[in-house]
């Protein structure tokens, strides 16, 4: 079996220093995004059924704000 080496980057976004990081994550758009999600597969996955979709009443709308999370799993990871 191969083995896998763990992947390193380097940019300002994961920088050690929270002044550049910080200011980085400050610039970007944090606006928020759309996605559809199935009644059903909402429901398998312990979620609500979201907001009904007016031209495919089988799906629900969601919101999400991904920048969030991406900027606190960064701050979280030093």
């Amino acid at each position: 079996m191969e083995t896998l080496e763990p992947y390193h980057f380097h940019s300002s976004y994961v920088d050690s220093n929270h002044t550049i990081r910080d200011a980085r994550w400050n610039e970007f758009e944090s606006e928020r995004g759309w996605v559809a999600l199935s009644h059903a597969w909402a429901t398998q996955h312990g979620m609500s059924e979201g907001l009904s979709m007016p031209d495919d009443s089988e799906k629900g709308l969601f919101i999400i704000n991904a920048y969030h999370q991406m900027h606190c799993l960064v701050r979280n990871s030093f």
